[in-house]
């Protein structure tokens, strides 16, 4: 039996939402299928007493450097193998919302990058990125949504006369990708007032509920920071025509995965995205799984325009983003974390000459 010790980050008492994400909904999916891999989650003071043969942690679990030393350390002793698993581009923050916050985490970020054996990474642009720091290899590990804590969406059949509803769901650190949105919605209610709505959850530090085309939206106060309580209350909304995915292009957007266009497919909903490296993902077929769009306000507002007047081009990407989600897109990505870790204990006992860069 391979012992695989698995370290999450972490938001007080609960695993944060990439914890969860990247990280618990493989892992335990890994442990039902019994494969020889004993699955356990630990805090790094832990490890030493669990004598892992593996051990897996990510973005920034360990908060300090000096903790990835003595992670490395410890994996030394034990000749365990290290994997890190990182699914944002936190070597380059300056673009970020919280810049400020994230600064401190670049450091820890990199000595990780620089002690794992092995890196797993959410999309090939972040494997770019981080491949002249790391140590090991690395592996690009795709974003599934886990059909356990999804529920199925709900058909809800709208008014023909009633405004197009849009949704635009996201942490709070989209400050400019909304104002760029703002003003192209600003356009489009210009010329047809009151035909459309926006509900808006998180996304923005300041709110401005005075905008009469916005309806913000706080999930319940039960949610907090974990992430199967949000897919819960978020899993059971309904009635809306479009979700919304605008994203300005940089050094750390570019390094994002395409999830908000899953998390839009899992609630039964068409998706609109920004024209950039994110949303460019192999799986999402424009016009069929997934609609693209330029990043300009007039482009949003004419694209969004005509979709309200085609009804028949949300219907077939609502059809076709089906296949972003589902048991099997998620068998899918349980296998390949599966057979990295069973391809570890063979590298760790020396079987196995292990390439630098796996896409």
């Amino acid at each position: 039996m391979i012992k695989v010790a698995v370290v999450p980050e972490r938001y007080g008492g609960v695993l944060s939402p990439c914890g969860t994400i990247r990280l618990s909904a493989f892992f335990d999916a890994i442990r039902a299928h019994g494969v020889g891999l004993e699955i356990r989650y630990l805090l790094a003071a832990e490890l030493e007493h669990y004598r892992p043969d593996v051990i897996v942690w990510q973005r920034v679990a360990l908060t300090e450097v000096k903790q990835v030393e003595a992670l490395a350390a410890l994996a030394a002793r034990l000749g365990a193998r290290l994997v890190y698993d990182l699914d944002d581009n936190l070597v380059d923050v300056a673009e970020h919302g919280e810049a400020d916050a994230y600064r401190s985490m670049v450091a820890v970020v990199e000595a990780s990058l620089a002690a794992a054996d092995e890196v797993w990474v959410s999309t090939n642009e972040l494997a770019r990125r981080v491949a002249g720091i790391v140590r090991g290899s690395v592996h690009v590990m795709p974003n599934a949504l886990d059909p356990g804590i999804w529920r199925a969406p709900v058909s809800a059949p709208r008014s023909p006369v009633a405004p197009f509803q849009l949704l635009y769901m996201g942490t709070r650190t989209h400050d400019e990708d909304f104002r760029m949105l703002a003003e192209g919605l600003d356009l489009l209610d210009e010329r047809l007032p009151g035909s459309f709505e926006l509900t808006m959850i998180g996304v923005r530090a300041q709110d401005d509920a005075s905008i009469r085309w916005l309806k913000l939206l706080e999930p319940p106060l039960h949610v907090g920071a974990s992430y199967p309580a949000f897919v819960h209350w978020f899993s059971g909304l309904s009635g809306f025509d479009l979700g919304l995915a605008p994203l300005m292009a940089g050094r750390f957007n570019d390094c994002k995965s395409s999830i908000k266009v899953l998390d839009y497919a899992a609630l039964g909903l068409p998706a609109i995205a920004s024209d950039v490296e994110a949303y460019r993902d192999t799986a999402l077929v424009e016009g069929k799984s997934v609609l693209r769009v330029e990043n300009s306000p007039l482009a949003w507002a004419d694209r969004i325009n005509s979709l309200m007047n085609h009804p028949e081009a949300l219907a077939s990407v609502r059809e076709g983003s089906r296949v972003l989600v589902g048991a099997e897109r998620f068998e899918d990505a349980v296998a390949l974390r599966r057979d990295r870790l069973l391809k570890q204990y063979n590298t760790r006992s020396g079987l196995i000459d292990d390439g630098q860069l796996h896409q």
